[in-house]
């Protein structure tokens, strides 16, 4: 079995897919296409804290409420709405 576990992936599900496939497929040169894309998006999510990033990202795609517990926080305003940009590119 061959995989990955990733907190980004989820973030960013059908490029991370792909970017997995094309390495099981030892295609090396796409994958590296695909994650120097995503290499903003990294930054973006972890900027702050783990995991306020990736649920920032998940709230903006719809698919959760953006709530944490203390100790965490929410992302700043400002990289919540970098993050936001950069999810709608």
């Amino acid at each position: 079995m061959d995989g990955v576990i990733s907190v980004a992936a989820n973030s960013f599900p059908k490029k991370f897919s792909d970017m997995v496939n094309y390495c099981l497929k030892s295609d090396f040169k796409n994958a590296k296409a695909i994650n120097d894309g995503l290499m903003d998006g990294y930054d973006l999510l972890f900027a702050e804290n783990n995991p306020a990033g990736v649920k920032a990202a998940l709230a903006a795609l719809g698919l959760i409420k953006n709530y944490l517990r203390l100790p965490l926080v929410p992302l700043s305003e400002k990289l919540d709405s970098k993050l936001k940009v950069y999810l709608n590119k």
